[in-house]
This record gives structure tokens, C-alpha cells and sequence, in this order.
């Protein structure tokens, strides 16, 4: 039975360890489950998690998870370039995101996602990025900065992870919304 509580489900990867094991790699993800208007962590809450190739082909593969923290191994035949969860958003994650090729000198406005990109010079011909919103507090600032100028919302934040090569030319706008907490409806 899966335990859906009235409010959003915000699950992050945490991070990705990937060992060789007998001419195959071993994929070990940590996922954080973070409480967002949610009284109590999801259980038994049906993920996918994807890899991607070095060719960008993507393959997926399904888990369920539960509580806080999880720890989930998918063997791969190759070392994943980069990974996403809930990439589909099958599964209403409190977040919305868009994996899409960008081209060189273009401007794109993800609307869903909140954000502008500007791509000037890029080192090929395009590049694979995967942009989310995520509508849920980030995890704190370790080295909170001197200066009184920065602010880190409480209520969301991005991910931007992706293929690409080293000195590229992007540029990326995340605007100010001005929203309040209850401004938001859940």
C-alpha cells in the first residue's frame, strides 16, 4: 500500500557513487526525502531514477522508497555521464523540470521552470541540460557568505545538472516572484 499524505512529496538526489565491479558499474544513489507541508515521510512512494549514456541514451530504472533517507544499486553496463529522478514526473515531486538539448546563440524561457537560459558559445553543436524547480526549502549554506546582500529562500530552488563540456558560454536568469508562502496553494 502507498501512503499518500495531503501535500507535495520533495525527493532529491543526494548524491551518486558509481564502482567498477567485475566489468560492470554499480550505481549507488542516496536519495533525500524532505518534508514539505508533509507531517511525516512517504512510504513505499514509486521512483524511477535515470542514467544516461555518454551516446545521452537514457535508461531507467523503477525502485519504491521510503523514510528520510534511501540507498538504492542499479548495475549499468557503462559510467553514467549524468542521472535524474522522477524525470517523466509521474510522480507529484514538488518539483518541475525540463531535460532538453540547448543550441548555441539562443535564448530559451522555461516558463514551468521559472528561468531564462542564453546560450552563447557553446564547445559543440548543442549540449543536454536537465533544469528543475524544486518548491521546497534547500538544504542550508554550510559557509553562510559575509555580506548581508544574499538571501537563500526557504520555499524553493533549482537544479541544473547535464552534459556538457567544459567553458561553455551560459547564461541563466532565475527571476524574483515575490511570491509568500501563502500565496502558494498546496
Amino acid at each position: 500500500m502507498i501512503g499518500f499524505i495531503p501535500s507535495l512529496m520533495l525527493f532529491e538526489i543526494d548524491s551518486v557513487n558509481v564502482s567498477n565491479y567485475e566489468g560492470k558499474y554499480i550505481a549507488n544513489t542516496f536519495i533525500e526525502q524532505k518534508l514539505y507541508h508533509a507531517p511525516n515521510y512517504h512510504c513505499n512512494v514509486p521512483i524511477v531514477v535515470s542514467f544516461y549514456d555518454s551516446d545521452n541514451k537514457r535508461y531507467d530504472f523503477k525502485h519504491k522508497i521510503s523514510d528520510q533517507f534511501s540507498n538504492i544499486s542499479d548495475t549499468l553496463s557503462f559510467i553514467p555521464s549524468f542521472w535524474t529522478l522522477n524525470e517523466d514526473q509521474y510522480l507529484n515531486n514538488s518539483q518541475l523540470g525540463v531535460t532538453q538539448y540547448y543550441l548555441p546563440n539562443k535564448s530559451y524561457i522555461l516558463t514551468e521552470e521559472k528561468t531564462s537560459i542564453e546560450t552563447n558559445d557553446l564547445q559543440s553543436d548543442s549540449i543536454l541540460l536537465r533544469i528543475e524547480h524544486i518548491w521546497g526549502a534547500p538544504d542550508s549554506i554550510k559557509n553562510k557568505p559575509v555580506s548581508s546582500d544574499f538571501f537563500i529562500s526557504d520555499q524553493h530552488y533549482w537544479v541544473v545538472n547535464g552534459i556538457l563540456e567544459d567553458n561553455n558560454d551560459i547564461k541563466m536568469s532565475f527571476p524574483y516572484l515575490g511570491f509568500k508562502e501563502s500565496d502558494i496553494r498546496l
